[in-house]
């Protein structure tokens, strides 16, 4: 992954998201995901896909879960109402994530969950609809 995409934990640990997000897409099956950092402690997975969930996610995320290192784990997976888009400013003309503009573009729901994290504990994995 390019190194300006890489996310560095509390802890020191650096983590690129490319790896997770391509995890989400070929497992899930969703047609998007990114990755962003949340409460500079935590990942939350941002996705979109068109058709609905399927009720075999919680056995898939656990799937994931057991891929990845503790630190690479999305604490929180929100489900976009809308695909990202070039027009929205979210994608370049190649396709590629454009992780400020979406962590922009998505700031009220990131902001939302953190303070839900910060009014109790993140256990498991929770599941959020964006409104944005």
């Amino acid at each position: 992954g390019r190194a300006d995409d890489m996310i560095k934990s509390s802890t020191g640990k650096k983590i690129t998201p490319q790896k997770i997000e391509d995890e989400l897409k070929s497992l899930l099956l969703c047609e998007q995901a990114v990755v962003l950092p949340l409460c500079n402690q935590f990942l939350v997975a941002l996705m979109y896909n068109p058709k609905p969930i399927e009720q075999k996610f919680i056995q898939k995320m656990g799937h994931l879960n057991r891929r990845l290192s503790s630190h690479e784990r999305p604490k929180v997976v929100c489900f976009l109402p809308k695909p990202l888009s070039i027009d929205n400013n979210e994608l370049t003309s190649n396709l590629k994530l454009r992780r400020k503009a979406i962590a922009a573009n998505f700031s009220t729901t990131i902001k939302e969950i953190e303070s839900k994290i910060e009014a109790a504990s993140v256990g498991e994995i929770q599941h959020e609809k964006s409104t944005g």
